[in-house]
């Protein structure tokens, strides 16, 4: 907590709930709150592409049967993620240096979340692999601009946000 605060001496074990009340209405500390949320968001934001990557791996029986594509189709689709993944790496670097990583990360973050409401939606093989390609071109925002916002943190690089 930042000096000066009277709630840096508060025994975080011990507060009650008039006391994050009052947590979270101190305004010397609301930068450090800020700051904290913002690490924890880049940390889960990190988090997708693994999470979109594994969540349906138990589910390949299911998917081969419900969206017809045959015996071992469901491995395309998982291969379908992971060029989507490999292009998307590569472009959303240079666009978050020249834009600046706010907007390339929510435009991905927006892309990636569209293209999965989508793979939840279809009932065609080939159009679930196509949204699975262009989730992961959306997801991968979320694996390159927060090791950037990391690294720019932490050599003190001044970007457009």
């Amino acid at each position: 907590m930042a000096s000066g605060c009277f709630l840096a001496g508060l025994d975080s074990n011990r507060l009650g709930h008039s006391d994050y009340a009052a947590l979270f209405s101190c305004p010397v500390c609301a930068g450090n709150r800020l700051y904290a949320l913002a690490d924890c968001a880049v940390g889960l934001v990190t988090a997708i592409g693994p999470v979109a990557t594994d969540m349906y791996l138990p589910a390949f029986p299911e998917v081969e049967h419900d969206l017809g594509g045959g015996k071992g189709s469901a491995q395309f689709t998982l291969g379908a993620w992971f060029l989507g993944l490999a292009i998307g790496q590569f472009s959303q670097g240079p666009l978050s240096d020249r834009f600046g990583r706010r907007v390339p990360l929510m435009l991905g973050l927006l892309v990636f979340a569209i293209a999965s409401a989508g793979c939840a939606m279809v009932q065609d093989y080939h159009l679930f692999c196509l949204c699975r390609f262009v989730a992961a071109v959306g997801g991968s925002a979320s694996a390159v601009i927060p090791r950037a916002i990391v690294r720019d943190v932490a050599t003190g690089k001044k970007v457009r946000s």
